[in-house]
């Protein structure tokens, strides 16, 4: 569940009390799956701020060269372990209980300086029923940034909120957080792929700056994490452009109604 909210309704309750925190990526923020015995990255309290730089979900390099061609990855990564989505956290929060309620407030969202959208090699849904081809034939064995024909590659400027791409093309940003959530209560890992009732690969272009994503707690702790995707607001829209980004959230405890990205959080017992 989603809601836009202006600007101006943050809950001020408290401020005062809040402590902020900031996570870079770094071997014990990343993770390319979900899992509830992963051990926190970073703990907080209710009505923190936390800061995040994410990478982009195929874990390019944060910093790339001016016109590369060929894309440098993030290093360490351990392929045979984070095969999925680029996840940073997982960010615990004292207090926060299975049965209760996160409420995830997005202030702002910036993009890195670069990204990437499929190019015209990378096969699509559409292919079979437009006779291109059988499309793709499921997800990958180890997500990266594509290449060759398969990528199309675009500087950004996230001052003007503009992507130019290699052929002088530019598009209007309107970047959004493309997995924000839990693990499931259940043992081992857990696919970054499918969206689950505590979050995941929501993909959903509305979560923007201003809105407020509320999602149900099932593991102790809450243990939340985001990606970033970052899309065009465009009449023909790319498939999945995703890039760097700086991002924070706030958590805090109150009512209930995963860049620097702002996220304000509360968690609350449904019944009360």
């Amino acid at each position: 569940m989603s809601a836009r909210c202006p600007p101006t309704s943050v809950d001020r309750k408290g401020l005062t009390n809040m402590a902020r925190h900031h996570l870079d990526p770094a071997p014990r923020a990343l993770h390319g799956f979900f899992s509830r015995e992963l051990a926190p990255a970073l703990t907080i309290e209710s009505g923190d701020v936390v800061s995040f730089q994410t990478l982009d979900s195929g874990w390019g390099a944060i910093e790339q060269e001016v016109g590369f061609s060929e894309p440098r990855d993030f290093v360490p990564r351990d392929v045979t372990r984070d095969v999925a989505h680029a996840l940073a956290g997982p960010v615990a929060i004292n207090g926060a209980r299975a049965g209760m309620t996160l409420e995830i407030r997005i202030n702002s969202i910036r993009t890195g300086r670069w990204g990437w959208s499929a190019g015209p090699g990378a096969p699509a849904q559409l292919d079979p029923h437009l006779g291109l081809g059988p499309g793709p034939g499921g997800p990958p064995a180890v997500i990266t940034v594509p290449r060759g024909d398969h990528a199309t590659f675009w500087q950004l400027d996230p001052e003007r909120a503009i992507g130019i791409n290699r052929a002088g093309q530019r598009l209007k940003l309107r970047p959004f957080m493309g997995i924000m959530g839990m693990p499931l209560d259940q043992p081992g890992i857990q696919s970054t792929f499918p969206p689950t009732r505590c979050g995941g690969n929501l993909d959903c272009r509305e979560l923007t700056e201003g809105t407020v994503l509320f999602l149900p707690i099932a593991v102790d702790g809450g243990f939340s994490r985001p990606v970033t995707d970052t899309r065009c607001r465009a009449t023909v829209r790319l498939r999945g452009r995703r890039s760097t980004a700086q991002c924070a959230w706030k958590w805090s405890s109150g009512s209930i109604p995963n860049c620097v990205w702002h996220y304000p959080g509360r968690a609350k017992s449904v019944g009360g």
